[in-house]
């Protein structure tokens, strides 16, 4: 009596791992790029939370504060999840009606280079969303529309 073999010839092991290589090489990149777009929902939580506190400090003072430190908002420079670098940036003239906070993107979140900054500008109640890849944000509308989703 013949008894078969069980399991897998060579060459077959070797076809389903090919395979298996092609297909994560296709399903590679859209699944970082899915990642990617996850994060940055760690910049948008911090931008809003520093935008907030801006306003609660000028309810409370003459002017925006210009750090985020204990001397100014008391708030940390990275983002809740650690993916992105929080700043503020303040010009001393217009200190009391204008603003803008801008989370830069760091690690791995870095390769995101059409978003790689995001920043909220304030200017005598007018809100401005913006983002790019270098801190002139200057994405068109199209890619601050993607970098910000439905914000």
């Amino acid at each position: 009596m013949l008894r078969r073999a069980i399991g897998w010839s060579l060459v077959e092991l070797m076809v389903g791992l090919a395979l298996l290589g092609i297909l994560s090489t296709l399903a590679w990149p859209s699944y970082d790029g899915q990642i990617k777009r996850l994060r940055r929902s760690d910049a948008h939580v911090a931008l809003a939370r520093l935008q907030q506190a801006q306003e609660q400090h000028r309810s409370r003072s003459p002017a925006y504060a210009d750090t985020l430190g204990s001397d100014g908002l008391g708030l940390p420079d990275l983002s809740d999840a650690g993916h992105y670098r929080l700043s503020i940036g303040l010009d001393p003239a217009r200190a009391a009606t204008a603003y803008t906070v801008q989370a830069m993107a760091i690690g791995r979140q870095a390769d995101d280079q059409p978003c790689q900054r995001m920043a909220i500008e304030v200017d005598r109640g007018q809100l401005r969303r913006r983002s790019g890849p270098s801190e002139h944000l200057d994405n068109d509308s199209d890619g601050n529309r993607r970098c910000w989703g439905s914000w």
